[in-house]
């Protein structure tokens, strides 16, 4: 039985407590103090898992048992590794990779049985959220809205307003062409169309490549090759026509021809040349090290020129890492994956791509397709993108893993049934 006795916005609650700390969007304007901390975070988390545990839920109820018990004991190997070789404490290591143990308070939210119904609800309430703050901060390009993922000063330059919590855009567009697929409700379409938009304005290459081709086989994966196909294939081409037509999609474009020309691999002065050369060839003390990942830590990058004081609380390590980041701009995010490896290992990484990769291929109800296709972009976009990681995340896979198990469940109980 589902519980739906409480209004779904109830529910919201918890999520824009826990997605305000882990930065999915902080207004401008609020202070600091009201988003959590690190050490707020993982008490929040504690919190939630003795709720799953007074509810007789347990973390062995997960999809994927076995990969998340290598999950969790690589990620701990990790602290111990950046607390070894980098000397920071294993409390403030613990604290950087909190947003990654998000996803272990699924059982919770499997505790709450609300129907697949309500957490799409959830997701598309979240997703709405994101789009009508980014679009607004794009009316008003001039004014600091929100805090960004780029300074504010490169987003007056470049015209790029990327708020973070870019991960609930592809996925609620996804789920949106779903449902359009499936209901052919025009709204679902409009919106998605926005949300292709916006992540075309964000002009990161390789996130609107992923999007496009998860978009492509999501859509064969529901209709295959049929009139129908080609006709949403018409569609998405005038479309296209008609959006080149506008100044600022022509401006957008020009944009992104213009980093392209100048973002060589090859180029020494690249940022992403520059970080696999200074990561594979002078950042690790040993192959130990490189194999256990030196440890996430905080990386300040953002205010420095004014305040330099702003880097008193940090490691001896997170300092070192904040001078290559704000002097040479060399950070792990930018090669995705990879980058991932060097930070939290390759065990640890090996396991999270086989996650995704489960995700990808479980099979789920038709109108849950999407969550096929969007782990599929994120392992497209892996190579030089962090979506799949970034803070924010992991409360989706949470989310979406409740939505699996459920389809797992009523998919036994359809087989029982038919014994």
């Amino acid at each position: 039985m589902y519980n739906n006795k409480y209004p779904v916005k109830l529910h919201l609650l918890p999520f824009l407590t826990v997605l305000a700390s882990v930065c999915f969007f902080k207004p401008f304007v609020f202070p600091t103090f009201l988003f959590l901390s690190g050490s707020s975070l993982i008490l929040f988390i504690i919190i939630m898992m003795f709720g799953m545990n007074r509810s007789g839920y347990r973390l062995g109820d997960m999809p994927y048992k076995n990969l998340f018990i290598l999950y969790a004991i690589f990620l701990i190997i990790n602290t111990f590794s950046c607390h070894y070789f980098r000397e920071q404490s294993v409390w403030l290591s613990f604290k950087c990779v909190a947003p990654f143990f998000l996803v272990f308070i699924m059982p919770t939210f499997k505790s709450w049985k609300l129907s697949n119904e309500s957490w799409e609800k959830i997701l598309l309430t979240l997703f709405a959220i994101y789009i009508i703050c980014n679009y607004l901060q794009y009316i008003f390009i001039d004014t600091q809205l929100f805090y960004l993922m780029k300074e504010f000063e490169r987003m007056e330059t470049e015209k790029r307003a990327v708020l973070f919590g870019e991960g609930i855009l592809s996925l609620g567009a996804l789920m949106c062409l779903n449902r359009y697929l499936l209901n052919k409700q025009k709204k679902y379409l409009i919106v998605y169309i926005a949300a292709f938009f916006l992540i075309f304005l964000h002009g990161f290459r390789m996130v609107l490549l992923g999007f496009g081709i998860a978009s492509l086989c999501q859509t064969y994966a529901i209709i295959k090759f049929s009139r129908k196909w080609f006709a949403y294939l018409g569609i998405a081409l005038i479309t296209t026509v008609v959006l080149y037509q506008m100044p600022a999609v022509q401006e957008k474009i020009k944009e992104i021809e213009t980093r392209s020309e100048s973002s060589s691999i090859t180029d020494e002065n690249y940022a992403r040349y520059k970080s696999w050369y200074y990561f594979n060839n002078a950042y690790f003390k040993n192959d130990v090290e490189r194999f256990l990942g030196s440890g996430q830590t905080i990386i300040y990058s953002r205010g420095r020129q004014q305040d330099e004081s702003g880097l008193s609380y940090l490691s001896k390590y997170s300092k070192e890492r904040s001078e290559l980041v704000y002097h040479y701009y060399i950070w792990s995010v930018d090669w995705g994956l990879i980058g991932l490896s060097w930070d939290c290992g390759i065990p640890f990484t090996i396991v999270f791509i086989l996650i995704l990769f489960s995700m990808f291929r479980q099979k789920v109800r038709t109108e849950h397709r999407y969550i096929n296709f969007w782990a599929l972009m994120l392992m497209l976009i892996g190579v030089t993108g962090a979506l799949s990681y970034t803070e924010n995340i992991f409360i989706y896979y949470a989310v979406l893993l409740t939505i699996i198990d459920r389809d797992i469940t009523d998919r036994k109980r359809s087989l029982i049934a038919k014994q």
